[in-house]
């Protein structure tokens, strides 16, 4: 009966996850991205990728490619087409013109790519206790999972169409793996290549997984070096070898020509940051940056829309009000009482990190405090969905603190 316990409680999890999909407010990005899932049907379909729109090859170097498969397979599957997408969405514009314009996707489209997308959300949750597990032990994997489940920022954009469930799903993926790998005295390998995998499919959701599968391979590296065991690096080189063959794999824009294909998303990432700080204008001070990353990376406070303009118009508020009355969103008090927890637990579980110092701690400590700090410095804007990277080490440090306690207590 104790067996099915864990099973049936992360089952839970997912379909909380799954079921408030349809109903979370729109976000523009998602008429966007659901447009270049139009990819999927000229690689796989028409099999012709050339194009003349600029904007098209665009959005093909600077979004990731996973999203655009699968959201395109899904629909393509239901019966769809190339044709029967929607237009991208018009920021120029307001709700009103989008909708009535073809901006947005019709109600049937949008539920079907929100469920496909948010399937992997409800993956993540399985995946967020195996990492919570391997810190923590039990008690660790069903706190983070819980973690990962009730975030509303994470469910915000997670249940959405857009590129941030896939992202989750495989960074947690290389974390879990990377974890397997350095503790696993045999069969190691296996672990290596879904390592390696996982990282590529990171990498191929979006450009931003950097931030999360750095400082893993740096914690990783340094536990190896540490334990005495060098050889082991040649093997976590061959990781993050498989990772750039995954994503090279699926992105057929850099097969052509990669190290100019490189510079020219790095060019237009700069120029995409920059026009985003003009237009709604960076951190004034450092003090302001600090707020931002205890607002959103710290609390996770709930953010729907980035743009100001966004909360007068009628329409969002309306849906804003439907999904915070919904049973399948947190309440404002279980936020509270979560930040609170998950805060005081992250402490008691660094603390108890320092002290283990082995593979996994040295790992996970490495991963949550070079993560978190780039997250506090190097977002410019006070936008939740940058500091999302950000939640999954603090929420494995969490898991460390309620295993060390449990622990404490169990052998006291």
């Amino acid at each position: 009966m104790r067996r099915l316990l864990i099973p049936a409680y992360l089952l839970a999890l997912m379909a909380y996850t799954l079921l408030g999909a349809p109903s979370v407010p729109f976000h523009g990005d998602e008429s966007t991205l659901i447009f270049t899932t139009r990819d999927y049907f000229d690689q796989f379909v028409r099999r012709d990728l050339s194009t003349e729109d600029p904007m098209v090859e665009r959005l093909r170097l600077l979004d990731g490619r996973v999203q655009k498969y699968w959201g395109g397979f899904v629909h393509h599957l239901t019966g769809g087409s190339a044709e029967t997408l929607n237009a991208p969405w018009l920021w120029g514009a307001d709700y009103t013109y989008n909708l009535d314009n073809g901006h947005i996707p019709d109600e049937r489209l949008l539920t079907t790519q929100r469920l496909a997308i948010a399937l992997m959300l409800a993956l993540s949750v399985p995946v967020a206790y195996g990492v919570g597990a391997q810190v923590g032990g039990i008690w660790g994997g069903v706190l983070m999972a819980a973690l990962v489940a009730f975030s509303p920022n994470l469910l915000i954009n997670g249940r959405r169409a857009m590129m941030e469930a896939p992202l989750l799903l495989f960074s947690l993926l290389s974390v879990l793996a990377g974890l397997r790998w350095i503790a696993a005295e045999r069969r190691h390998w296996l672990w290596l290549i879904l390592l390696g995998v996982g990282a590529g499919m990171a990498l191929a959701s979006k450009h931003s997984a950097v931030l999360t599968l750095g400082p893993l391979f740096i914690g990783l590296g340094l536990a190896v070096t540490l334990q005495g065991r060098p050889r082991r690096l040649i093997s976590l080189t061959t990781a993050g070898e498989i990772a750039l063959v995954v994503f090279f794999a699926l992105n057929p824009a850099w097969w052509s020509d990669p190290l100019n294909t490189f510079d020219k998303v790095m060019n237009l990432r700069s120029e995409l940051l920059a026009q985003q700080v003009v237009a709604f204008g960076d951190y004034g001070d450092f003090g302001q940056q600090v707020t931002g990353y205890v607002t959103y990376g710290l609390l996770d406070q709930p953010q729907y829309f980035e743009v100001a303009e966004w909360g007068t118009w009628p329409q969002i508020a309306e849906q804003i009000a439907v999904y915070e009355s919904s049973p399948w969103t947190p309440p404002a008090w279980l936020n509270t009482a979560r930040a609170v927890l998950t805060l005081g637990l992250a402490l008691v579980g660094g603390c108890a990190l320092i002290r283990r110092r082995d593979g996994v701690s040295i790992t996970v400590g490495v991963w949550a405090v070079v993560t978190m700090i780039a997250a506090l410095f190097i977002t410019p804007l006070p936008w939740a969905r940058y500091y999302l990277p950000a939640l999954p080490p603090l929420y494995a440090l969490a898991a460390a603190g309620i295993g060390a306690l449990t622990q404490r207590r169990e052998t006291a």
